[in-house]
């Protein structure tokens, strides 16, 4: 294929330019018999001119032929990695029925598909599945991610997380195409786990490193971002949750206040930030405070706390510790 380039549009413009002009020669030189003899006569400049135009005519008849090999070349790659299969064929692992489109990663090699787009639904699991997607070349190279991703509807439950196709889930498959794993996936109704009920606006992903850089907690296995929460009876949206492998709660961080809350002797106004994961500044259960920044804390006695401050209670309402918010041990927690 001829890559574009002003360079080659130039040589394009000028190639048929000329080939213009041996035109206006030739159609010359058959009904004029003025040109016939100056040329024959040896009129210099009218035999450079002829040359130059003949010349370029050759170019634009090299260029065509050199298009026309490249379109035919393109058009055989493109046939050799798009694939259309005309019987039912099962391809690592997947029955794909007559009909299903593969976008191949090595031509002609169907175990290397990108992409199978399925002329009717395919069954995994519960899921209706019109298409998967998986990461190949610089893709898999630059993200590591060896899920494979489904578009389709359905909900069905995976790792033990109710899971459902509103737009993609991103799943393992083992050698028989059976869903084993979960990447990730959008929650497909309410989750309650001990004191925490997670609403169904959200979505659940597997936690690819470890928190935090101190290692301090390290068992984080499970992330579910940006939720709306109940925890201890206490209403709050845009919390990200972090699980470990037997889906018990590592904590809690970003989330914002609801409604105000009164906590012990200080009340919290709507839209204070909430944190669970303070270790090692407790090591029991401990919640972190820090108010938002047009509003303010306050305690029976008046005493304000801005948002400046970080106040850590126990869930009976004992102030701990006040922190400034630029505390090292808590600036190492917001940066992650």
């Amino acid at each position: 294929m001829i890559p574009f380039s002003f360079n080659y549009l130039w040589i394009f413009l000028i190639a048929s330019l000329g080939s213009f002009v041996f035109f206006l020669f030739a159609v010359g030189i058959i009904f004029s018999s003025k040109l016939r003899s100056a040329i024959r006569n040896g009129n210099i400049l009218s035999g450079l001119i002829f040359l130059m135009s003949f010349l370029c005519f050759l170019l634009n008849i090299g260029l065509n032929v050199l298009l026309l090999i490249s379109e035919d070349s393109v058009k055989k790659e493109h046939a050799a990695l798009n694939k259309v299969l005309v019987k039912e064929e099962k391809v690592l692992g997947i029955q794909m029925p007559k009909g299903t489109q593969l976008e191949l990663y090595q031509p002609d090699q169907f175990d290397s598909f990108r992409s199978a787009t399925f002329p009717q639904p395919i069954h995994f699991g519960n899921f209706n599945i019109s298409s998967i997607e998986i990461a190949r070349g610089y893709e898999l190279e630059l993200f590591n991610d060896r899920s494979i991703t489904l578009e389709g509807e359905g909900t069905d439950r995976v790792e033990g997380w109710p899971c459902k196709v509103s737009v993609y889930i991103k799943v393992y498959l083992d050698k028989d195409a059976k869903i084993n794993g979960l990447e990730y996936c959008s929650l497909a109704h309410l989750i309650r786990l001990n004191h925490l009920e997670i609403q169904p606006v959200a979505s659940i992903e597997r936690s690819k490193d470890q928190k935090y850089p101190d290692g301090f907690v390290s068992k984080d296995y499970w992330e579910i971002k940006s939720a709306s929460i109940k925890y201890k009876n206490i209403s709050m949206s845009w919390a990200d949750i972090y699980f470990d492998h037997d889906k018990n709660l590592v904590g809690i961080e970003n989330a914002r206040l609801e409604e105000d809350l009164k906590i012990g002797n200080i009340k919290y106004p709507k839209g204070t930030e909430f944190k669970l994961l303070v270790r090692p500044l407790a090591k029991q259960e401990a919640w972190l405070f820090i108010p938002p920044e047009k509003l303010n804390a306050i305690d029976k006695n008046g005493k304000i706390y801005t948002h400046q401050q970080a106040i850590l209670q126990s869930p009976n309402g004992v102030v701990k510790q006040v922190l400034d918010i630029s505390d090292p041990n808590l600036m190492m927690r917001m940066m992650n």
